[in-house]
């Protein structure tokens, strides 16, 4: 399974949430909005609105969603594990 590459597709169809797990938590995600953009990474160099390269990983950018509201995350792709469906192309 490439994440990386199934991401970018889905970024073509515009924004998209997300579910995976990571550090043994459940994630809804959103990606490929602006207000979630990886973009704006004070570090790495971006590859899309969700994906950013730095020391040769691969870090997924997006907003969070919870039940405390919303914040604007990165996941390394490498540690993202039981994806769903969408997310596996």
């Amino acid at each position: 399974m490439n994440l990386t590459k199934n991401i970018s597709n889905l970024l073509n169809r515009g924004t998209t949430v997300v579910a995976f797990s990571y550090n043994h938590k459940r994630r809804n995600v959103i990606i490929g909005a602006n207000c979630a953009s990886a973009l704006k990474a004070p570090w790495g160099k971006p590859v899309n609105k969700a994906l950013v390269m730095h020391n040769g990983e691969f870090y997924l950018f997006g907003r969070v969603m919870n039940s405390k509201g919303s914040k604007v995350r990165c996941f390394k792709v490498g540690e993202i594990y039981n994806p769903s469906p969408i997310l596996c192309g």
